[in-house]
C-alpha cells in the first residue's frame, strides 16, 4: 500500500487572478473551487486564463 507516498494537497498556495463568478458581487472571489467553475464561467477563454496564471507543476 503506497498511498502514504502521495500527498494530494501539496500545500502550495497559488495567487490566482480573479475571474467573474456567479456570486462574486455578494461574497467576492473564491479560489480553488473546481475546473468546472472556471470552464462554465470563462467558457472558451478558460485556456487563456490558465496560461496567464503561469502555474508550475513539478512531477
Amino acid at each position: 500500500d503506497l498511498r502514504c507516498l502521495i500527498n494530494a494537497k501539496s500545500g502550495k498556495v497559488y495567487g490566482l487572478q480573479p475571474y467573474i463568478q456567479v456570486f462574486s458581487s455578494k461574497i467576492g472571489f473564491i479560489e480553488n473551487l473546481s475546473i468546472l467553475d472556471l470552464l462554465f464561467m470563462e467558457g472558451p477563454h478558460a485556456m487563456e486564463y490558465l496560461i496567464r496564471q503561469q502555474l508550475e507543476f513539478n512531477f
